[in-house]
């Protein structure tokens, strides 16, 4: 059991534990972040209510050039604009009190005001600690992690970690992880590095049947889907940047020319503005979706096998390994999620940075392959002394 008074005295007084973690709530900061979006909106609106629309004019496609009746661009602006900060007031009030405590013996989330606990877990009383994937009907806008602890005693208890921390929700999960399992494995004399992986020899042993006890072996799928709808989005995109350059750069008025149009200086520079921004925010978007439509395709060749010294990438008809986590050779792990999509990120020993996306639509429980991941990863390093 953990004293949660002790914690929360400690955490009051700010004298915890060097190896205490304290996780405090993200502060205003998502507040502003929803009111540039507002201003976005409302300058959307704006524009599309006038009679000359800017959006309109450089991208001439049919759905930007209907004319918002009068007034009804005011009055939605004003509804959406009202819940958006109706929402996000109330998250703030609601979340602005909670303190998450990470210690190496356990975790306390409680309201620092009123001392109210709301999650105490003991490392030493969890007897299976597991990740869960999001039902396929689950609409998370905001990223929701969950974790499920089964007791000792029977008794479990299910911990939905919203994204309202300074940290995010995976990375909490993640850490929790890496402590429980610190906690609860003991470290062996003379300790010893094992030496690295044979990745043929573990792709060898996972096409036994049945495979080895304790290996978790994944087969991935290729998503015709989403490709399919990845590609026409991608289409789209590179449709719209391209009359949007062309009615802008080509032929449309020169820079002098705008300037010289008669229109406000402030109406012309900030136009100017939003044309950059615009032109970055696209060439971004386009690479992401096709960097990650590209990620899709390459898992979906391959068979991830979690082993208890390494995580295997290997081809389906071949088996030839194509990528080895070796766990012991990889000092700096994260984990990230966004709409059902976890992402591991990692460092190797040279310095390295690599990614694994792992997405629903390829695998049928993305998160039960990070949390066998997690869980023979940092077991490995506890054992050998590494963690």
């Amino acid at each position: 059991m953990i004293d949660t008074a002790d914690v929360l005295a400690k955490v009051r007084a700010g004298s915890m534990p060097a190896s205490w973690r304290v996780i405090r709530p993200r502060g205003t900061r998502f507040i502003f972040s929803g009111a540039l979006l507002l201003v976005a909106w409302y300058a959307l609106i704006s524009d599309l209510d006038s009679k000359s629309s800017l959006v309109a004019h450089y991208i001439p496609i049919p759905t930007l050039t209907w004319t918002v009746p009068t007034g009804s661009g005011f009055i939605l602006t004003v509804v959406v604009m009202a819940a958006v900060l109706a929402f996000l007031a109330r998250q703030f009030l609601l979340n602005r009190r909670r303190v998450l405590v990470l210690m190496p013996e356990g975790l306390v989330v409680a309201d620092l005001r009123s001392g109210s606990i709301q999650r105490s877990v003991a490392y030493r009383d969890v007897d299976i600690l597991a990740l869960l994937q999001a039902g396929d009907g689950d609409f998370e806008p905001v990223p929701h992690v969950r974790l499920s602890f089964t007791f000792k005693n029977k008794q479990k208890m299910l911990w939905v970690v919203e994204d309202y921390f300074s940290l995010s929700a995976a990375e909490i999960a993640r850490l929790v992880f890496a402590d429980s399992i610190r906690t609860n494995t003991t470290v062996p004399a003379n300790v010893q590095r094992p030496p690295a992986p044979d990745a043929a020899q573990i792709v060898a042993a996972s096409r036994q049947i049945p495979p080895p006890e304790g290996w978790r072996i994944f087969t991935t799928k290729l998503a015709w889907k989403t490709c399919i709808v990845t590609i026409l989005f991608a289409g789209i995109l590179v449709f719209m940047y391209t009359l949007f350059v062309q009615s802008y750069f080509i032929t449309g008025p020169s820079l002098p020319q705008r300037f010289n149009s008669g229109r406000p200086f402030g109406d012309v520079l900030a136009s100017e503005m939003i044309t950059i921004i615009a032109l970055i925010f696209f060439t971004w978007l386009l690479g992401f979706y096709e960097i990650n439509l590209i990620r899709r395709i390459q898992l979906a060749r391959h068979q991830i096998i979690v082993a208890p010294t390494a995580l295997v990438l290997a081809d389906k008809r071949t088996g030839k390994p194509t990528r080895v986590l070796d766990y012991n050779a990889i000092p700096e792990v994260h984990l990230t999620q966004w709409f059902k999509v976890y992402t591991i990120r990692y460092r190797t020993e040279d310095g390295k940075r690599r990614v694994l996306l792992l997405p629903p639509d390829a695998l049928s429980s993305p998160a039960a392959v990070c949390q066998s991941f997690l869980a023979r990863y940092y077991r490995s390093r506890v054992k050998s002394n590494l963690a």
